[in-house]
Parts: C-alpha cells; sequence; structure tokens
C-alpha cells in the first residue's frame, strides 16, 4: 500500500494506531466510488468475459468490453478471424470502439500461405471534424 498519511516509517512508527486510521480516513473521504474501486484493485479499467463465436476452422470473433471502475464502458474490442480453405489464419482484424461505438482504432494482420511474413495494416479512421 503506498504511503496515504505522507509521513516517513520512523514517523508512522511514532504515531498510535488511532492517529494512523484518522490519517488514512482524511486520504480516503474525498476519493469517489470510482478511485476508491480502482484504488483497491489497483487497476484503472477491467474487462468483461470476452464473447467468442466459432466456426468450422476455429475462432470467428472474440469481442470485450472495457469498462472503469464503476463499470462504465470505456472502449469495445473485437478481434475477427477468416481463414483460408485449408482451415489456416488468413487475417486478423482488430478493431476499437470507443464509449459512444465509435471506431478509432483498425488494425489488419494479413497472413500469406507462400512463406510471406506476415503484413501489418493500420487502416485509416475517417475523422468528421466540424468546420467553422
Amino acid at each position: 500500500m503506498q504511503n496515504l498519511t505522507g509521513k516517513t516509517l520512523s514517523e508512522l512508527r511514532a504515531m498510535d494506531a488511532a492517529e494512523i486510521r484518522a490519517a488514512m480516513a482524511a486520504f480516503f473521504a474525498p476519493l469517489s466510488k470510482k478511485e476508491l474501486i480502482e484504488f483497491e484493485l489497483d487497476a484503472t479499467e477491467f474487462a468483461d468475459k470476452p464473447q467468442v463465436t466459432t466456426g468450422e476452422h476455429g475462432i470467428l470473433t472474440r469481442e470485450q468490453t472495457v469498462r472503469d471502475g464503476v463499470g462504465d464502458v470505456m472502449r469495445i474490442e473485437k478481434m475477427e478471424y477468416d481463414y483460408y480453405d485449408t482451415g489456416e489464419v488468413h487475417n486478423l482484424v482488430q478493431t476499437t470502439r470507443n464509449a459512444k461505438g465509435r471506431k478509432v482504432k483498425q488494425v489488419r494482420l494479413e497472413h500469406f500461405r507462400d512463406g510471406r511474413q506476415p503484413v501489418l495494416m493500420v487502416e485509416p479512421i475517417e475523422e468528421s471534424i466540424p468546420k467553422p
């Protein structure tokens, strides 16, 4: 646990338990529910259990929602797989959407059967910026 009181180790040792509790209570008092959960779990985002669909050759899609400490959606991550007729992976497409469902990132990894190295392509996302 981080030093919540701003005191050194020797200063904390000189305090009694009630003084330390009071200092800790003062530290936690202004924190929101979200901040308390994030502090307790030492994380700022939490992923739901992924939803996976499978097909003849394996996974077709894997979608996961990432939430903040109070459960609000931060982003949705989706991985789509397609396969050659032989069952080998052809393309992997990773799409990230923001909390409002807008696509913010898309990356495609194309695999080849002829021995070439896979190619990673970041696909541009069109932004509609209002004109002044």
